[in-house]
């Protein structure tokens, strides 16, 4: 049986982690915020060329979800918190798997398939704050018996019966008719209500939806490992051996993978402006705003003094100066 000892005051040194990733925020920090600014200027335009009612939520939306969670994860880079960012990488692939599917092909009826999930997701919601519904009751016995250590607070008092009728009359939507009509027969087929990607001969579970767009990988390797942190099973990170043989566990706000979680957040977010432009300003990814943008700020090719990118290419070529992190012995 391991023994483990831990003097927590060797476990957080918030100086020491900033002193140690100086160098790689100081560069990389720049190229983020500016993929992030450039993410908010293209949903902007492209929620301005959106023209198919409220179809386009199913990008528009998910777009705006992986902006916010890479803004997040800046957050905590900036202050050298690596692990708990990658949570919120694992919530933006989530949304850029979204976003690619729905914009790929077949958006109008993939659209309306995201849509139609959602509205009933909230008409669900609703049923489980009606104590009438068998949802209802079962979640107030469940408040109950909770051994939270305060006051679980409900949405103030609403009109249920008025919010799940107008959300009903989206449904009755024409142009969300047949999406409708494939996810109630979906519902009676399967357990548990379906995914909107699973419409319509879709993807079965998100690792298929990963490999349908062409990120199998990324699901496998990244992705994997982010859900074992976001469900604290990643004990293979927190401890592991010591140089001596003996366990080590892993300080908190190891910079060790920090260059990496910055890179995927960067490629996370300029795959879905990618996207966002593929779809709706296809022609701003050869000429236009866009293209004048990536050319004086994006582009690898982009002179070291002159682009975010550049500088990020040079901190990578000289990581080796910022030594490793420190591990405490137990």
């Amino acid at each position: 049986m391991l023994m483990v000892s831990i003097h927590t005051t060797k476990l957080l040194d918030r100086d020491l982690s900033n002193a140690a990733t100086a160098q790689t925020r100081e560069t990389a920090g720049p190229v983020l915020r500016e993929i992030i600014d450039e993410g908010l200027r293209v949903a902007e335009r492209c929620g301005r060329s959106a023209n198919e009612r409220d179809v386009h939520l199913g990008t528009v939306f998910p777009f705006l979800h992986l902006l916010e969670m890479l803004d997040g994860a800046e957050v905590c880079l900036g202050d050298s918190v690596v692990v708990p960012a990658t949570v919120l990488l694992r919530a933006g692939f989530e949304a850029l798997l979204t976003l690619e599917y729905v914009a790929r092909e077949d958006s109008v009826r993939r659209g309306a398939a995201f849509v139609v999930v959602d509205v009933h997701d909230r008409i669900a919601e609703y049923d489980r704050l009606d104590d009438r519904t068998d949802r209802g009751k079962a979640f107030s016995a469940n408040v109950s018996r909770d051994h939270a250590p305060f006051t679980i607070r409900l949405p103030a008092e609403i009109d249920l019966d008025v919010r799940r009728d107008s959300l009903r009359k989206v449904l009755a939507k024409r142009h969300l008719g047949e999406a409708n009509q494939e996810y109630l027969r979906l519902s009676k087929s399967r357990r548990g209500r379906p995914k909107f990607y699973q419409l319509f001969g879709g993807p079965g579970d998100l690792e298929q939806l990963a490999r349908y767009l062409g990120r199998s990988a990324q699901y496998d390797v990244f992705y994997r490992q982010w859900s074992r942190t976001s469900h604290a099973a990643d004990l293979r990170r927190q401890l592991r051996p010591a140089e001596d043989g003996s366990a080590a566990v892993s300080v908190l706000r190891d910079p060790r993978d920090m260059v990496h979680v910055y890179g995927m957040a960067m490629s996370l977010g300029l795959a879905g402006i990618h996207a966002m432009l593929t779809r709706y300003r296809s022609g701003e990814i050869e000429g236009g705003v866009h293209a004048v943008w990536y050319k004086q700020k994006g582009s690898p090719n982009t002179p070291v003094a002159n682009a975010p990118a550049g500088r990020w290419r040079k901190c990578v070529n000289s990581l080796h100066l910022e030594g490793t992190p420190p591990r405490r012995k137990v």
